[in-house]
């Protein structure tokens, strides 16, 4: 809905929330049941198992830039590739949650 109603900045910040909270999912599955309390995204990949080199390259450089700090901003960035940032999370949501029902 965000999306369609060109709420750019508020469709990325939640689609990283989502991407944050299946990555918190699966390494909470894979580890035990204990959830990280951290925001850093490429440290909660690593806990789920996910190696840099494996993940695609749009993918890597999303996980590098999304910060959560994000939802402060009043505006998006103009630097900001929103189709490119959005595309790269929904990959890595799919990606997370197709692992996470793989262990069910």
């Amino acid at each position: 809905m965000l999306h369609a109603k060109a709420r750019q900045l508020g469709a990325l910040y939640l689609t990283g929330y989502v991407v944050e909270a299946y990555a918190k999912a699966l390494g909470a599955a894979l580890n035990g049941g204990s959830v990280k309390k951290i925001h850093d995204l490429d440290v909660l990949l690593a806990d789920c198992g996910f190696r840099r080199a494996d993940l695609p390259h749009d993918v890597r450089e999303y996980a590098d830039r999304r910060t959560v700090e994000m939802r402060y901003d009043p505006v998006l960035s103009p630097e900001a590739d929103y189709e490119r940032e959005l595309a790269s999370a929904r990959q890595l949501a799919k990606l997370l949650a197709h692992r996470l029902r793989r262990l069910r």
